[in-house]
């Protein structure tokens, strides 16, 4: 094939400008995952590190109290059970006080720190005196020792694990501000950067054709290499997101723990910044996964395991599970048909599709209602099950229709705006129909609904079985 002299530089350089990018991109996302993870396992030790204060603020003061008692209590037995408790507390504060030494400290943490040390050590040694001064029987010079030293040492103690937990609230605080900041820089620099990609790539496209646009043999390679180029871009999707899901399940994880903790602690502040945290997590890893079913479709490693199955069982289970939709815009569901038999074919990928269509239409309708119709028919002397739900939404125009199942792609940008999702919902489902040998079709109007027909054998073919292997 010849190429003009001019064309091919071009294609290489270009190219190379765009995985230069994506490499470049790439390594940003897992850089601010990795800066992420670090940040948030700082915050679990922050909450670590005031669980410990907390638990020595009440040991202290339990303790301080249990002397107290001691010295105001004239039942021996009575007196024996405060010292018993005095002793537990004693512990505990003593436990906590030594895992907190192992704990890293910011200079203003520490200074707190070590200015309460003193006071903790004098502090001991007044309860000690006290305790011997109540068991020798000197209860006026116990209680004096307590108003005189025991109580205002315990006091100034107490303001200093204050500072040190205003300290770590405030050093929480500027941690997580400094996540959103960075993560806002990290997706300015991702978008432009994927803009200029955009745009590079469309100008090579258009070079492309419009060099090749003379010859039929030079647009029958032009397609060939764009095929290729298709088939490295669905690779390099798939591997991705296998990289990203990794690092962010662990900060989806890591963000519902420190939601109980926070809940537990009582930092509803903190915890509402975390539900964000985990909510956009959730939102992220919805969209990797997303892209990744689409790569493997594209790139022919999408696996089906075909089995027998009941439908009319699956699609209840379905409408069951998408109760909670329905709810959110107080629709309806109602079920008509069913099929007379088993069904031989993928059920993962039949209950994805459904649930699909019915997470749409609870989307896009509004007190409404959501039907779901099954039934079978003859096509070719063999059996075909058909599912289709139709809704009374908001409806499509003619030409929404015609791109309705390009992936990337919603009924308009509005519908992007006002609804969300990511425009692979359909993508995914028609693929998935298609490669189980049926079909999945659409027929709307606007202010009238849509409906949506799933059409699949219900004996999945050899001939799709060999196509999906």
């Amino acid at each position: 094939m010849q190429i003009h002299h001019r064309t091919k530089p071009v294609i290489i350089i270009g190219f190379s400008i765009i995985l230069a990018i994506l490499a470049a991109l790439a390594s940003i996302w897992l850089v601010n995952i990795k800066a992420n993870s670090q940040r948030l396992t700082a915050l679990v030790d922050e909450q670590r590190a005031s669980e410990l204060i907390f638990i020595m603020r009440d040991a202290a003061h339990k303790r301080a109290l249990a002397l107290y008692r001691m010295a105001i209590l004239t039942d021996p037995f009575e007196r024996d059970d405060e010292y018993l408790h005095f002793m537990e507390q004693a512990g505990r504060f003593i436990a906590a006080r030594d895992q907190l030494l192992e704990q890293d400290r910011s200079a203003g943490e520490a200074q707190a720190w070590n200015a309460a040390q003193p006071l903790i050590r004098q502090g001991s040694a007044s309860q000690s005196r006290t305790l011997e001064l109540i068991l020798e029987g000197n209860i006026d010079q116990a209680n004096q020792l307590i108003l005189s030293q025991v109580i205002p040492i315990q006091n100034k103690v107490m303001d200093h694990l204050t500072r040190m937990l205003d300290l770590q609230k405030q050093t929480a605080a500027n941690d997580l501000a400094e996540t959103s900041k960075q993560n806002n820089a990290v997706f300015f620099t991702v978008s432009s950067l994927g803009g200029v990609a955009l745009v590079i790539g469309g100008l090579i496209a258009l070079f492309v054709i419009r060099t090749f646009t003379h010859s039929e043999r030079n647009l029958i390679g032009a397609r060939e290499e764009a095929l290729r180029a298709n088939q490295h871009k669905s690779v390099f999707l798939a591997n991705m997101s296998h990289e990203l899901r990794t690092p962010l399940n662990a900060i989806i994880g890591y963000s519902e723990i420190m939601q109980e903790e926070a809940k537990e602690l009582g930092h509803a502040e903190f915890a509402d910044d975390l539900h964000k945290i985990h909510g956009a997590g959730r939102h992220l890893l919805a969209l990797i996964n997303e892209i990744l079913d689409l790569s493997k479709i594209e790139a022919g490693k999408m696996e089906f395991y075909v089995e027998q199955f009941d439908l009319n069982a699956l699609v209840e289970e379905v409408c069951f599970t998408i109760q909670p939709l329905l709810d959110k815009n107080q629709n309806t569901l109602s079920m008509t048909g069913a099929l007379s038999r088993d069904v031989y074919n993928d059920l993962t990928k039949v209950r994805q599709t459904l649930f699909n269509l019915l997470s749409n239409s609870c989307k896009f309708t509004h007190h409404g209602a959501i039907t779901v119709a099954v039934s079978e028919f003859v096509k070719d002397q063999a059996g075909w099950a058909s599912i289709t739900v139709s809704d009374t939404g908001i409806g499509m125009r003619k030409e929404q229709l015609e791109h309705i199942f390009a992936p990337f792609t919603q009924a308009d940008t509005s519908t992007t705006r006002n609804y969300g999702g990511t425009g692979l919902g359909l993508t995914i489902s028609q693929r998935y129909c298609q490669l189980m040998g049926g079909s999945l079709s659409v027929q709307s109007e606007p202010g009238k609904g849509s409906s949506f027909t799933i059409n699949i054998p219900m004996h999945m073919s050899d001939t799709a079985l060999q196509q999906c292997a």
